[in-house]
């Protein structure tokens, strides 16, 4: 795992954590981890799950190869999030619900995740899970591990499929810093014992609002999500 103390360009560093988790494998923190850590917030696809879930989805509609061109280009800043995802959400217009739901339903966690979870829960520290996709698979986290805070995006769904729309706001980069700084508000947890994990572009903001930040690919990662952010969490920090 590597570390990142001096920050002459947050934004830089994290740009570079985020490839070198999802080209190498290797986790990177970036900043200095709070002595006491009350707040961990964390993406969720490719970071809580060890797959992109629109991507999984799109393969069950036959288009998968150019959902996954659109979801990279995403994830590594080369398009807007907010554009790129409602168009890939058009793509995704008359899948059956219950397709969805059976994805959701054996997703894979990312490894470590139980024990880490356990081991937050003992320690009393909040947890919240913030991504632009879709709620089921939140829903899902939630019940398995018992996240304090879940933030999605909701499909639309009519007649039992997807319409290709959504219910409300998208979750995008600028929400996922602003959701953060509203749990600390609303818990009374100062920003400076917050740690954010995440894996793409879009998750920028909230890693470089929170005091430290973990740069963590479930799909590439050479370590369980357990053995790289336990050690990150313990008093001598």
């Amino acid at each position: 795992m590597k570390y990142i103390s001096s920050l002459p360009d947050k934004f830089t560093a994290l740009q570079n954590a985020l490839l070198t988790a999802r080209e190498q494998g290797e986790a990177v923190v970036v900043g200095e981890v709070p002595k006491e850590v009350r707040l961990v917030c964390f993406d969720m696809d490719a970071t809580l799950i060890r797959m992109e879930t629109i991507n999984r989805i799109a393969q069950e509609a036959s288009i998968g190869k150019r959902m996954e061109e659109l979801t990279l280009r995403a994830m590594s800043g080369e398009d807007d999030f907010r554009t790129n995802f409602l168009h890939r959400l058009k793509m995704l217009r008359g899948v059956p619900w219950p397709v969805v739901e059976r994805i959701a339903a054996t997703m894979p966690y990312a490894q470590g995740l139980g024990n880490l979870m356990g081991r937050l829960h003992e320690a009393g520290i909040e947890t919240a899970v913030i991504t632009g996709n879709f709620n089921i698979f939140g829903e899902y986290l939630k019940r398995d591990f018992g996240f304090n805070h879940v933030f999605t995006t909701t499909p639309e769904v009519e007649d039992g499929t997807l319409t290709g729309n959504i219910c409300g706001d998208i979750i995008d980069a600028p929400a996922k810093s602003s959701i953060l700084i509203k749990i600390c508000s609303e818990k009374n947890i100062p920003l400076g014992c917050t740690l954010a994990v995440g894996d793409g572009a879009n998750d920028i903001p909230m890693l470089a609002t929170a005091a430290a930040a973990v740069a963590y690919n479930a799909l590439t990662a050479r370590e369980g999500i357990d053995r790289v952010l336990l050690p990150l969490l313990s008093p001598e920090n």
